[in-house]
């Protein structure tokens, strides 16, 4: 198999920003996966205006496929830099599976972040998946939790079981983390997902990517969906200039006390 001309691919790209840190990452992988073992090349730069520290990139396969993280360490703003990942896979596979990127780093305080992202790896036969999804946004105020929903939709003319991830950055927990649906013949369905803060900063903007996974005749099918989640800072019950609209209350009702008594004073 000639990998050289098959990796061309620039298959993912995500950002997400934390204080003056701005990360991107770009994964390309083989057009087409062969046995036994394939590379994957992950690209990542900092747009920011700080150095990322201890910068680690782990990749999350599929059962039966098999690779190391890589160790980028202190990454400067405006230096890409890639690391190469040597991943071996079983020989019957056959189909398209998911891949998810997970990005760790830390600031110049040592507070850690993470990032995900997700595409798909091809390997021999690979017809597209007949069930599609669409997740909703969340926002989450300071410790409240939120609620995503994912609907799948099936487009084929027979029923199917499906296998569900929800990849999540470290920031960010969710009540459940996998699933199963059956959704029935050219139907739909839908799955809630109650997400949490889990240390992201406020002003933060997340990616939460799912997987939706079947097999049918020997192939292996995935889809790919994703969800944004905006962290902001806790709902406040009163405004923040409370006390000074207190303050002209109080006094505008001191006026009126003082007015109506002169008024009663002149009668």
């Amino acid at each position: 198999m000639n990998l050289k001309a098959l990796v061309f691919l620039v298959l993912a790209s995500n950002i997400v920003c934390a204080s003056y840190i701005q990360m991107t990452t770009q994964i390309v992988v083989p057009e087409l996966i062969e046995p036994p073992s394939f590379l994957i090349n992950v690209s990542v730069i900092n747009t920011g205006d700080e150095p990322a520290q201890d910068v680690q990139l782990q990749l999350i396969l599929p059962d039966g496929f098999r690779t190391d993280s890589a160790y980028v360490g202190t990454l400067a703003p405006n230096r890409p830099v890639t690391r190469s990942f040597n991943v071996t896979m079983p020989q019957d596979a056959n189909g398209r599976y998911p891949l998810v990127l997970r990005n760790h780093y830390a600031d110049a305080n040592s507070y850690p972040f993470s990032m995900v992202t997700a595409t798909y790896l091809r390997a021999g036969s690979t017809p597209p998946s007949m069930v599609y999804a669409q997740a909703t946004k969340a926002t989450l105020y300071g410790d409240d939790s939120a609620k995503v929903e994912l609907t799948l939709l099936n487009r084929d003319a027979a029923a199917k079981t499906v296998s569900v991830k929800f990849h999540l950055p470290n920031e960010i927990k969710s009540d459940v983390q996998a699933n199963q649906i059956t959704i029935p013949a050219q139907g739909d369905g839908k799955l809630e997902f109650t997400v949490e803060n889990f240390a992201a900063l406020a002003g933060s903007t997340y990616a939460g990517f799912f997987t939706m996974e079947y097999d049918l005749e020997g192939v292996h099918y995935t889809s790919i969906a994703s969800s944004i989640i905006e962290v902001r800072e806790a709902k406040k019950l009163l405004p923040s200039n409370i006390t000074g609209i207190l303050g002209i209350i109080a006094v505008l009702a001191l006026l009126i006390i003082f007015l109506y008594s002169q008024f009663r004073a002149k009668k």
